[in-house]
């Protein structure tokens, strides 16, 4: 047991590592959905009000809804350690250390075999998707550790009447992240029926009190639909229908058939359904999980891209896992097979084809089978390949080894440059120019429309109540000295020079597709692809430069 105790104490302090190391700083920068969440988070614990003005809002919005559980979970991180990067994601890094915690002792309680949980306990401390998702300050993170959470109340108080303590982390798994919410209507009751199964000491009377909990839970959640603001229904494929009557128009466009033929087999349904299982089906491929990841306009925000989400030598013991879960008919088996099924449901019934988030739930199953599998695998050798054990049992370790310190050379050494664009990185680059050049303007003119706005008030930690004016302001929108523009200066197309272009004492900050004939004072380019302009900067000054 001790040996045990060490080996576990030895993984979490791997996956501590591989989640803390250089956490403010890679990925560069932050996303809008970082800003947007982090700074709510901070708006929240200094003035008790969200960027909106809502006070402790249950359903808080901006761009899109946010999720409660997420941003007041980050609220007194950042209150404690302060307006950044580091503060806003480390609560999504300790959540993916303690995931591994409760993935370990669920396996323990269920099954009785620590050599497999400690298998399965470090396949998950270094999968590059467990890695990569624990880093950054997105919602399916958590909603994944509070779910494990779930499942390990269930199992550690099957024989008492404390079943009922499940609905806690549940609740906050569920108000974690909106699109998993599709798992875990079908994932909550399952677990509680499959439980009831396996542990004929639960009474079923505290089943029942869970699924009137559950109902309950459901039940607010529309409400909150019907009287706050939460969008994010369209992204379903049935509510984002335009791109399923184009399909469907294609198809009847270029097509032989009798017209009357044609609605039979090319419709808006058959569409939907299709596309549904493709999503579905994309979740499992190879492709996604050990080849390319991500595929999707996300893809450098949910991964590191070329690289699987999973590393290619677990590939056949995946498949062992699989064989011996099909094999075996048991409860146990039963369980983890459907519960596999059903994670990718929240990436299946979208319409932009995103996995590394919405998928997410999927990770311990694959997990779980994948330990199945190094286990078998290790009996096996054992047994039948007595003559080769030592060398093949070196062998793998060697190239599982290499393989995740691959994934940790690519993660901090390319990712960090290549990746840094898709968290923004001109963004902060931009705002530490502004607050550098300040003083030497009167006024700064900035043509983004205000989508800037989030970035900046995280980067130069705004007071809430600045931002908040800002955010409330028609446009266009001014803090202090600086105007945020919808678009280029208009009616500058025949400037030749910045004093043509901007008065004395403005500097003056476009797209790079504004004003081509005017060379501008400086440039912000993407740092992992320097040819790329992602700002242009033109100064007058009147105080002097120096």
């Amino acid at each position: 047991m001790k040996k045990n105790g060490f080996i576990f104490i030895s993984i979490l302090i791997l996956a501590s590592i591989l989640r803390l190391w250089n956490l403010g700083s890679i990925p560069s920068g932050i996303t809008n959905d970082e800003s947007q969440f982090i700074y709510n988070a901070y708006s929240i614990i200094k003035t008790g009000k969200d960027i909106t003005g809502k006070f402790l809002p249950l359903a808080p919005h901006y761009d899109n809804s946010l999720s409660p559980a997420s941003l007041y979970i980050i609220a007194p991180f950042v209150g404690l350690f302060g307006l950044s990067a580091y503060s806003g994601r480390l609560p999504y890094a300790i959540a993916g250390i303690l995931t591994i915690f409760f993935l370990y002792k669920i396996i323990v309680l269920i099954t009785k075999k620590n050599t497999l949980a400690l298998i399965c306990a470090f396949v998950l401390a270094v999968s590059p998707w467990h890695i990569h998702m624990s880093r950054i300050a997105y919602e399916p993170t958590l909603a994944l550790f509070f779910m494990l959470a779930t499942l390990y109340s269930i199992v550690k108080y099957n024989k008492s009447n404390q079943l009922l303590l499940s609905l806690i982390p549940f609740t906050l798994s569920f108000y974690s992240y909106n699109a998993t919410k599709l798992f875990l209507v079908l994932w909550y009751p399952a677990t509680l029926y499959f439980m009831y199964k396996l542990y004929p000491k639960i009474r079923i009377i505290s089943v029942l009190y869970c699924i009137a909990g559950f109902i309950l839970i459901l039940a607010s959640f529309f409400i909150l639909i019907k009287t706050q603001n939460i969008n994010r229904q369209n992204i379903f494929i049935w509510n984002d229908i335009d791109p399923v009557t184009r399909l469907v128009n294609w198809e009847r466009g270029t097509n032989l058939a009798p017209r009357w033929i044609q609605p039979l087999f090319n419709n808006k349904i058959f569409s939907i359904l299709r596309m549904s299982r493709e999503n579905y089906l994309e979740a499992f491929s190879p492709q996604f999980l050990f080849l390319y990841g991500e595929t999707s306009g996300l893809a450098q925000i949910y991964g590191t891209s070329w690289r699987g989400m999973m590393y290619i030598i677990e590939l056949p013991f995946l498949l062992l896992g699989l064989y011996f879960l099909i094999r075996n008919h048991k409860l146990k088996e039963q369980y983890i097979l459907i519960c596999l099924l059903l994670s990718p449901l929240p990436a299946a019934l979208t319409s932009d084809r995103s996995y590394g988030a919405r998928a997410m739930m999927m990770i311990p199953y694959l997990t779980i089978i994948t330990g199945l599998g190094i286990t078998m695998f290790i009996k096996k050798i054992s047994i039948y390949a007595k003559a080769w054990f030592k060398p093949i049992m070196f062998t793998v370790p060697v190239l599982y080894s290499y393989l995740i310190c691959s994934y940790f050379y690519q993660y901090h050494f390319r990712y960090s440059l290549y990746g840094a664009e898709s968290f923004f990185q001109s963004a902060k680059d931009l705002t530490n120019y502004i607050q550098k050049r300040s003083p030497f303007f009167q006024q700064i003119l900035f043509s983004d429309g205000g989508g800037f706005i989030p970035q900046y008030a995280f980067y130069t930690k705004m007071p809430p109540e600045e931002a908040r004016l800002l955010y409330v302001m028609p446009k266009p929108k001014q803090n202090k000295k600086l105007y945020f523009l919808d678009t280029c200066i208009e009616n500058k197309d025949t400037a030749t020079s910045i004093p043509e272009l901007i008065n004395p004492g403005t500097l003056y900050i476009s797209l790079p597709k504004c004003h081509p004939n005017i060379a501008p004072t400086q440039v912000i380019r993407d740092v992992g692809e320097p040819l790329r302009i992602m700002w242009k900067i033109f100064e007058n000054p009147i105080y002097g430069d120096k």
